[in-house]
């Protein structure tokens, strides 16, 4: 009995210690974080997209992988040249937790490309990893 109250009793400190030590995310402030992204994006403003990063930050588009703020940028500024050749819409955004999903659609040339992004931020809702997938970038690679 002795053992088993204290057998629950180190359980439930271990159960506390990791609710302590592990943060919890603010969807709202995972949301800030989208939108502060979202409207450096519509500005096409390079620097505000690296602020919301870190040096860390992992991007992905379709199979290529780049590190940090400033590879970021070199990526951004051909995306921006691709997709000013067309139209550029956000079809939906999803925030949970400390995950933003969104899908979108770029027409160029009357053709249609649809792609989906995922953002997982970090502690300090910073963009700590993206993901893009789209044959948009198949049709008009992005490149190292």
């Amino acid at each position: 009995m002795r053992s088993t109250i204290l057998c629950i009793s180190l359980l439930a400190s271990l159960l506390i210690a990791c609710i302590i030590a592990k943060p919890m995310i603010d969807e709202k402030k995972t949301l800030e974080a989208w939108n502060e992204h979202k409207d450096a994006w519509i500005a096409q403003d390079l620097d505000r997209l690296a602020k919301g990063c870190t040096n860390d930050t992992l991007l992905i588009v379709n199979e290529n992988t780049w590190f940090g703020t400033d590879s970021g940028k070199k990526v951004f500024s051909q995306i921006f040249k691709i997709v000013n050749q067309g139209d550029f819409v956000v079809d939906q955004v999803t925030v949970k937790r400390d995950l933003i999903y969104i899908t979108w659609t770029c027409t160029i040339k009357d053709q249609a490309y649809f792609g989906t992004d995922t953002f997982i931020v970090d502690d300090k809702y910073k963009i700590k990893a993206q993901t893009v997938g789209s044959p948009l970038y198949r049709a008009y690679p992005i490149h190292k």
